[in-house]
């Protein structure tokens, strides 16, 4: 059978019950409490520090304003058919970096005066997680600790794993593999060639009911940081990634999350996933979902399947079958479904996966929605030190350097599948937040919050992210602006020169930045 009709389920092949200590060979117990030092309506700013495997951490945070669609919503599925849109605080998932450590990457929440999230480092990955997830049993913790700490890097997740192939969702699939190319699909297709660069697929995540009790505790706050930091962590790989369509070079490709979902009832009449399938069973139902307004459905489920733990359609590159990205709702022989989908499941042989596990499912299973099958064997699966990548049959645990990389095999057909199937992607959203220091958008100034803004910048109006009546400049958006908000006389120097930037001056009233040097490297 041909591989792109080959519908990929990651399985773990092992019996027994499982517990933390069988995945993780080294962690630490720490305690972590961040120091919020400002906030708003639209966003904070957060220090941490703490000391864990012989080092110290000083970590500074913001709000992730690239994640959630502006027009975002979150949708509660309460008992008695109860279902309402719930107003998010998505302040407190934030992204950031290591303080003095260039190329690293913070992300997370802060919440209850606590972090829990990823750090990446320049040689290391660390993962926090609330002790909670993974000790339930009582233990004496000292000193306020509240987190468990480990490496990538003592992850041993080394059971055999197997791709399985589901003959029904495959004839689901192949039933439906003409529709794709429809008026609707040629109209949006138009649409995206005339908007521009549209790089980012839309997704709506959703929560089962096992996903909600089980993993964010009965607290729809909770399930949507879990699912935005599986989310967060997908959208950093993707964006890093340089996908290819022939000499067609495609950057900064990645993902948001537009709508999200949280079944908050068991009820059979109230939840439509309710009860115990097999995997296959459970991405059908959910399929029959409409997701026709988004790039990719996604569901998060804490549903055992003895083994597998992620499930995805997988998309033709060439655009001639349904399946993955943007693939609108079609007519199958089991209905009319949405093959936009996956789901991700945080258990496995009754334990709970390590966060290291499950976020990297997470983006292999996008990676089938994509289009890319597994890796296969050769230059595109080469083991050894530097091990597998993303979309290798075996479950990666991120411990090796290709782990959080795609293979040249899946950026080939991932590219093309972009280019070919990637019709309704959208921009990259991104919220201007006045009083973070940064001046964005539309923004005249940012000085900051109201407490250091008149000492940042005396020619912005606190709060309002506004120039003072009497100021025609900001000196913090423009260099060529003095300090009495007013531009620079022509000539002034503006900037020294160094060995990258040559010396500014400002030849027009006002100069946002220096002019670097041209540098010939061969």
């Amino acid at each position: 059978m041909n591989g792109y009709f080959t519908l990929l389920i990651l399985s773990l092949l092992s019996t027994g019950i499982l517990s933390f200590e069988d995945y993780v060979q080294y962690y630490e117990f720490v305690a972590v409490q961040p120091s919020i030092i400002d906030t708003s309506d639209r966003h904070i700013s957060a220090y941490l520090n703490f000391n864990a495997h012989g080092r110290n951490f000083r970590l500074h945070m913001t709000t992730n304003q690239h994640l959630f669609s502006t027009d975002f919503k979150l949708k509660l599925h309460k008992e008695n058919g109860v279902h309402r849109h719930v107003a998010m605080d998505t302040r407190h998932i934030v992204i950031g970096h290591i303080i003095g450590e260039d190329n690293s990457i913070v992300h997370g929440k802060i919440k209850d005066n606590y972090f829990e999230g990823i750090i990446h480092s320049q040689k290391e990955t660390y993962h926090v997680e609330h002790i909670k997830n993974h000790f339930k049993e009582h233990r004496d913790f000292k000193n306020g600790q509240n987190v468990v700490v480990y490496k990538t890097s003592d992850v041993n997740f080394t059971h055999p794993t197997t791709c399985g192939i589901s003959d029904k969702l495959l004839r689901i699939q192949e039933s439906a593999k003409h529709i794709r190319y429809s008026s609707s699909f040629s109209n949006r297709l138009r649409k995206r060639q005339s908007d521009g660069a549209l790089n980012t697929c839309s997704m709506h995540v959703y929560a089962d009911y096992k996903f909600y009790s089980q993993v964010g505790d009965n607290d729809e706050a909770t399930t949507l940081e879990i699912m935005a930091l599986h989310i967060t962590e997908s959208n950093i790989i993707y964006r890093d990634t340089t996908f290819q369509n022939g000499d067609q070079s495609l950057t900064n490709y990645g993902l948001a999350i537009t709508a999200a979902d949280v079944i908050a009832s068991n009820s059979p009449s109230e939840n439509p996933l309710y009860g115990n399938f097999q995997v296959d069973e459970l991405l059908q139902n959910f399929a029959a979902f409409d997701f026709n307004s988004v790039c990719l459905g996604h569901l998060f489920t804490y549903s055992d399947f003895s083994g597998t733990i992620g499930l995805a359609y997988v998309a033709d590159p060439d655009g001639g079958r349904a399946g993955g990205i943007c693939q609108e709702r079609t007519q199958t022989f089991g209905g009319e479904l949405n093959l936009n989908t996956g789901l991700t499941t945080l258990i496995t042989f009754g334990r709970r996966l390590p966060q290291a596990v499950s976020v990297i499912t997470t983006a292999h299973e996008i990676g089938h929605n994509f289009g890319s099958p597994h890796d296969p064997e050769g230059t595109c699966a080469p083991g050894g030190s530097q091990g597998n990548y993303i979309m290798y049959a075996t479950a990666t645990d991120g411990t090796l350097p290709n782990n959080k990389q795609f293979s040249s095999c899946s950026r080939d057909i991932m590219g093309k599948t972009i280019v070919n199937n990637g019709d309704c992607f959208i921009l990259e959203p991104f919220f201007q937040v006045c009083g973070n220091g940064i001046v964005e958008g539309t923004e005249e100034c940012d000085c900051g919050s109201n407490s250091t803004c008149k000492s940042n910048d005396a020619c912005c109006r606190i709060g309002e992210c506004l120039l003072e009546p009497n100021a025609t400049c900001s000196p913090n958006k423009y260099t060529c602006c003095t300090s009495d908000c007013t531009p620079s006389a022509v000539g002034t120097v503006c900037s020294r020169g160094d060995e990258c930037l040559v010396e500014s001056t400002c030849k027009y009233p006002l100069l946002p930045s220096s002019t670097f040097l041209s540098l010939s490297l061969f």
